[in-house]
C-alpha cells in the first residue's frame, strides 16, 4: 500500500529536495485545495458544464501516489505538475480577482523553477 508523496519522502535526502517541496509539492497541494474548495462552492452537480476542476482534482490526487523515480530530479517532477498548475490556475478564474493574481504568480513562478535550477546543477 502506498500513500500520498511516498517517493518524494524516500528522495528527502537529494539535492534539490527543498527545491522540490517549494515548486512542486506546494503547488500540487494548492491545486487539490482549490479543486476541492471549488467543489464545495459549486457543487458536484456544476461538473456537467465544466469538468476542469474534477480533471484537476484527480490528476493531482493520482500525482502524489507517482514512485521515487518521477521525483528524483527537478525536472522529472516539475514535467509532471505543469498540468496540474494550469488546470488549476482555470479553476482559480472561478474565485475573487486578488485569489487569481496570486495563483497567477504562484503558477509563475513553478514555471521558472526549472530553469532557475539550470545554473545551480551547471
Amino acid at each position: 500500500m502506498t500513500y500520498p508523496f511516498r517517493g518524494l519522502w524516500q528522495y528527502h535526502n537529494g539535492p534539490e529536495f527543498g527545491v522540490e517541496i517549494a515548486f512542486v509539492a506546494v503547488p500540487l497541494l494548492f491545486t487539490i485545495v482549490l479543486s476541492l474548495a471549488w467543489l464545495r462552492r459549486h457543487g458536484v452537480r456544476a461538473l456537467l458544464t465544466d469538468p476542469v476542476p474534477l480533471v484537476a482534482l484527480v490528476y493531482s490526487l493520482l500525482l502524489t501516489l507517482t514512485a521515487y523515480s518521477e521525483w528524483a530530479g527537478m525536472f522529472n517532477s516539475a514535467r509532471l505538475v505543469t498540468p496540474a498548475a494550469g488546470l488549476s490556475l482555470l479553476t482559480a478564474c472561478e474565485f475573487a480577482p486578488r485569489l487569481r493574481r496570486s495563483y497567477a504568480a504562484v503558477l509563475g513562478i513553478t514555471a521558472l523553477a526549472p530553469l532557475l535550477m539550470l545554473p545551480a546543477l551547471y
